[in-house]
């Protein structure tokens, strides 16, 4: 009955432009663009995000094991040349790639200062 998970929402002070901003750096496909609001939904392979208007608060500090989602993990198929990809594109990660027990990562922050994990498995689990 259950099939997996349709698509996660990020708030954004502008929907437009981070939607870009996947599109032009990780290579996301807008595939939906309200025309009542800035809502936005971006794919890559069968994975959706959707980009609405945030509220006008502050966004709040989290560390990270503070309660609630933390990231939002992108599978490649070649961890060192995404990460290249990355800094060429001015996008600056917040650790350098590691591997351990066949699991490849990096991570780094969308404009909006979103964590996002790279994710390369040599199997899957």
């Amino acid at each position: 009955m259950f099939h997996g998970i349709e698509h996660v929402t990020i708030a954004s002070k502008d929907p437009k432009k981070l939607a870009k901003w996947y599109c032009n750096t990780l290579g996301f496909k807008i595939v939906y663009e309200s025309s009542k609001s800035l809502t936005t939904f971006v794919k890559l392979g069968e994975s959706l995000i959707e980009m609405i208007e945030a509220g006008k608060v502050d966004r709040v500090a989290q560390g990270d094991r503070d309660p609630g989602l933390r990231h939002v993990a992108i599978s490649v198929s070649d961890i060192q040349r995404a990460y290249e990809t990355l800094e060429s594109k001015g996008v600056s990660p917040a650790s350098e790639p590691t591997e351990k027990g066949g699991v490849s990562t990096v991570f780094f922050r969308d404009p909006d200062d979103n964590l996002l994990q790279l994710i390369q498995r040599s199997k899957l689990l």
